[in-house]
């Protein structure tokens, strides 16, 4: 397996703490990192971090989001990774026991994605392969989605299409997700004994901005940051956060149709 953090340039404020908290709650990790980004590079004093670079288009437009995930999953050797965000940052250590058994679950048991957190799609009532996991329902919202989880990475690139925003790849992933049916499981909280697997807040940027919640993460370990230089967000409603979602999708019908038909375009 390998780990993913997908980003850009855009984000590299992030990537110090983020490597340093990962460092730090995951000391023990073992799997090879890669950060797939546009041009910029990034090196951390303890871990190997590749970067998987995606230059501007010749007419200078950048790389579409979907497009750099196919291209990273592409040029990853390993057959499985555990996909995250360079927002994601870890509050808590990792049980890496558990990453290393939802892990078996993808390689031995033939599951498409094992989701390492309680974000995202709800699981259903079906008991899965481990008792701390219950199956997602083949008919779901978020079946795909870009919180932290493992992936048989020929049943990811089989959600993804080019020319897609991160918002169009989680809303017609999912659509496509039902007409080509991978198991995917979860974390069960209420099943899970013990401290997450993965502990993060769900999302450390919020359109282009901090969360707040992060102020006194950073303060623990001394991470240095300029907060005021993105600012803070407002929380905003989960209705607020779903209407922007269907507005990135509207803008193009045919895509959304087809997603749903189960068409491979």
């Amino acid at each position: 397996m390998a780990i993913l953090v997908n980003s850009s340039d855009g984000f590299q404020d992030c990537w110090a703490p983020f490597f340093r908290l990962l460092a730090t709650h995951w000391p023990s990790c073992r799997f090879p990192v890669y950060l797939n980004v546009e041009e910029a590079t990034y090196e951390h004093p303890s871990l190997e971090v590749r970067c998987l670079n995606h230059p501007r288009l010749p007419s200078g437009a950048m790389v579409p989001w979907s497009d750099r995930l196919i291209e990273s999953l592409q040029a990853i050797p390993e057959p499985y990774v555990m996909s995250m965000q360079e927002d994601y940052f870890l509050d808590a250590p990792v049980r890496a026991e558990l990453v290393e058994d939802c892990l078996r679950g993808v390689a031995d048991d033939g599951v498409g994605c094992v989701r390492l957190t309680g974000f995202g799609a709800r699981g259903g009532t079906k008991m899965a392969e481990r008792p701390y996991l219950v199956d997602v329902p083949r008919i779901s919202h978020s079946r795909t989605s870009t919180q932290a989880a493992i992936w048989d990475k020929e049943v990811l690139l089989s959600y993804v299409r080019r020319q897609e925003t991160v918002w169009e790849t989680e809303i017609l992933g999912t659509r496509r997700a039902w007409s080509r049916y991978a198991a995917i499981r979860t974390v069960d909280r209420d099943r899970l004994e013990g401290r997450p697997i993965v502990s993060y807040t769900g999302t450390g940027i919020i359109r282009g901005k901090w969360h707040p919640e992060l102020v006194p993460l950073f303060a623990r370990p001394g991470i240095p940051m300029d907060f005021e230089r993105r600012g803070f967000h407002a929380l905003p409603s989960r209705w607020t956060t779903r209407s922007r979602m269907i507005a990135s999708v509207v803008r193009r019908p045919g895509r959304f149709l087809a997603a749903i038909l189960g068409a491979a375009s």
